[in-house]
């Protein structure tokens, strides 16, 4: 959900920037057309604008390889490591308790911390496997 926001937020500050840039060059209405009169006419303003749309794609692609694409696979790599703890596994949850896997349930795993101590986590309390 955090990325989604992220993307939406990116891309809304550089439609705003695209915004303001077409107005900063003269474009009334962020390319509509351009007045009678003026030089260039509307093919000039849309030639233009178009220009300003490749650098901003190559932006959004460079932004989706370099930073929403890595974490997917990184959630995804999470997910199947969660999917498969079993039972003797060690353990180190996201408070940094060491622990090894007493027993799973659905959504949550019960680790021994101590000789005497069981503690009952939730599975996304788990940072991950200890060798």
């Amino acid at each position: 959900m955090k990325r989604i926001y992220l993307f939406f937020m990116f891309v809304f500050i550089n439609a705003s920037l695209l915004a303001s840039s077409l107005i900063a060059m003269g474009i009334p209405g962020g390319g509509k057309g351009a007045p009678p009169g003026a030089p260039g006419g509307a093919s000039g303003g849309c030639a233009s604008m178009q220009k300003m749309m490749f650098p901003l794609l190559i932006i959004m692609v460079i932004w989706y390889l370099l930073l929403i694409r890595p974490q997917q696979k990184k959630e995804k790599n999470k997910q199947k490591m969660i999917t498969e703890l079993k039972k003797g596994d060690k353990v180190l949850t996201i408070g940094g308790l060491y622990g090894q896997v007493v027993m799973v349930k659905d959504n949550r795993i019960v680790i021994k911390v101590s000789e005497k101590t069981n503690l009952e986590v939730s599975k996304t309390a788990i940072s991950g496997k200890v060798d």
